[in-house]
């Protein structure tokens, strides 16, 4: 009998292909339908692709919360009893917003939206408003955030202080940095990651793959290959991230110092 702290999360690496929502998102579905998991991670515009040069362009690839592709989605999650994190261009009103979902084994949605926009992305995109809100599949709780959301140490931290167990981490790295700083994200805040990265070239871009799990200690779990896709879990223990200890003596929330912080 599995333990009830103990759940099964994993990362889908893959290559979107850029504006071919509908053939984005028949593979996501694929893939979420072949695998039995508690949490599952998309990569960041995972349904639409990431190169788009103009709002008018990103307009025609992003799609609602209340979408057919996610009511799909919603209904998979409920019958296998598990959660999926997908990021995608979302469309509210008259605004995109670089967003990504959580939806659990209840039907339930939890919307983010990326809060530090990347280079180009300031164009098309609005800045995201919903803060790092905190969603539950049965006793595991997720924080999200988004691709170049890890360069701000405050994003992970507050999603840490929040109570969350595990962060998804949907992204499209170009840059080499973030594997490895992940590492100090998780250890400094004892939480679990899932950056789960795409592969592929758009435009000037090259992403780079190496889709990683990582531990509330800072190692790698799991990681993914630099230019194929894949889909990879391991079982995480929640306890873990629920004790802040490093010692007898030194726990990372309590010992930490608000009287002298300015940020």
């Amino acid at each position: 009998m599995k333990s009830k702290h103990l759940y099964k999360v994993g990362f889908a690496q893959t290559k979107p292909i850029l504006g071919k929502i509908e053939i984005n998102s028949n593979s996501i579905i694929d893939i979420i339908k072949s695998h039995n998991y508690d949490l599952l991670v998309f990569p960041e515009l995972a349904t639409c692709g990431y190169d788009f040069k103009t709002k008018n362009e990103i307009k025609k690839s992003s799609i609602s919360i209340d979408s057919i592709f996610f009511k799909t989605v919603k209904k998979i999650c409920i019958k296998k009893k598990s959660g999926i994190v997908i990021g995608f261009a979302e469309k509210s009103n008259s605004t995109i917003y670089n967003s990504s979902i959580l939806i659990n084994e209840n039907g339930k949605m939890y919307l983010y939206r990326k809060s530090h926009l990347f280079y180009n992305e300031k164009k098309i995109f609005e800045k995201g408003n919903t803060g790092f809100i905190i969603g539950k599949v049965n006793k595991l709780k997720i924080g999200q955030m988004i691709c170049f959301d890890w360069f701000f140490p405050e994003a992970a931290r507050t999603i840490a202080l929040n109570g969350a167990h595990i962060i998804a981490h949907p992204a499209n790295l170009v840059m080499p940095y973030c594997q490895n700083s992940m590492k100090t994200r998780t250890l400094e805040n004892c939480i679990y990651a899932i950056t789960s990265n795409r592969i592929g070239s758009e435009g000037d871009y090259t992403f780079t793959g190496k889709s990683q799990i990582t531990d509330n200690r800072g190692n790698i779990m799991k990681s993914g290959y630099r230019k194929k896709e894949c889909v990879m879990f391991v079982d995480i223990d929640i306890k873990n991230a629920e004790n802040k200890f490093l010692n007898t003596k030194n726990n990372i929330m309590n010992d930490r110092r608000n009287d002298l912080y300015e940020l």
